[in-house]
């Protein structure tokens, strides 16, 4: 049965259940994507912890955090460990059992080598680091061009299953819940009704009979109320810190794909990445901070009649700021 906020991930025929939070997969979109446009052509892996519960009868598996746990790179742009990284790993493990709720139920990387399937590194730090029946594993494949592709690893009979996952995913919320709303937008949701005009006390004001002294009091308050939510629209707004408010111009029959030039997150980045996805055309363009100063790309001629620009701006190497906007024809 489907579970509001997580991605069910089962195998028909199989038992076991895991359950994905997906608010986990719009933070592990980002980091994998964060390291993979951090080295040209292959780009770097990332990896970490899985956060969550297991029920102790029957293999169900909740993951709703994850630990990133970053290394040194000594061996290239895999997720590969040094004596040093490995000591670094085992600290994480030790901190994330000492949660009162979630516990370490597994291990995670983004997968960018050639080949398939966990290494034997990766089962060395499981069975080392994770060596419970219930520990799961999770890669993901990330792509210039499309959503990540990710798949779960689980033990039969102890045992670890070789080669491609049983089950692939992508890893992108809107896929994953194409209904699902984010908190984000819930609370978005909250300040817009918030805000709105009291038009409850004005139906007051000419329904109810009140008595002619009250009448000009009941005026001036009015007009006070108005006066201020007057004040309050023109005073000028400082831009919010992770809005990049992208919008599509269509000119012709070119599209300008525009953004908030004065937002923090553009005035503080070092580089972007803007994905298109123009029906089976993909594209992702590496832009520096200068081309994101200058608030616009050049003008793009669709394929299509549907057309998705995706932007992730870089405001420091660990955190990254993102937004989508669709033009349909």
């Amino acid at each position: 049965m489907p579970i509001p906020g997580f991605y069910v991930w089962q195998i028909p025929g199989k038992s076991i259940s895991i359950q994905l939070k997906l608010d986990v997969v719009d933070r592990l979109q980002q980091d994998v994507m964060r390291g993979f446009g951090a080295v040209p052509r292959r780009g770097a892996e990332v990896g970490g912890i899985l956060l969550g519960t297991a029920a102790s009868v029957g293999p169900a598996v909740r993951v709703e955090d994850y630990v990133l746990v970053p290394i040194e790179y000594k061996r290239g742009p895999s997720y590969r460990l040094s004596d040093n990284d490995v000591t670094a790993f085992d600290a994480a493990v030790r901190q994330s059992r000492n949660g009162r709720i979630l516990r370490p139920i597994g291990f995670f990387r983004s997968h960018t080598r050639d080949g398939v399937g966990l290494s034997d590194e990766d089962l060395g730090l499981l069975s080392n680091f994770l060596p419970e029946p219930e520990t799961i594993a999770l890669l993901i494949r990330p792509f210039a061009t499309k959503p990540c592709v990710a798949g779960f690893y689980f033990k039969e009979q102890g045992v670890f299953q070789s080669g491609a996952p049983l089950l692939e995913f992508p890893l992108r919320r809107s896929a994953l819940a194409p209904g699902d709303v984010s908190a984000s937008k819930s609370r978005m949701d909250s300040r817009i009704e918030a805000s709105a005009p009291p038009a409850i006390v004005r139906d007051e004001v000419h329904t109810k009979r009140w008595s002619w002294p009250m009448l000009p009091i009941i005026l001036l308050l009015v007009g006070v109320l108005l006066g201020y939510q007057a004040a309050l629209s023109i005073r000028p707004q400082p831009p919010a810190p992770f809005n990049l408010a992208l919008t599509v111009i269509q000119s012709g029959g070119d599209l300008q794909l525009k953004w908030d030039r004065k937002s923090p997150a553009i005035g503080s980045a070092q580089k972007g990445i803007l994905t298109i996805e123009d029906g089976s055309y993909n594209k992702a363009i590496h832009l520096t901070g200068a081309d994101l100063e200058s608030g616009s790309i050049a003008p793009y001629h669709p394929q299509s009649k549907h057309v998705r620009f995706h932007l992730d701006v870089f405001p420091n190497p660990r955190n990254s700021v993102s937004e989508t906007i669709d033009w349909i024809n």
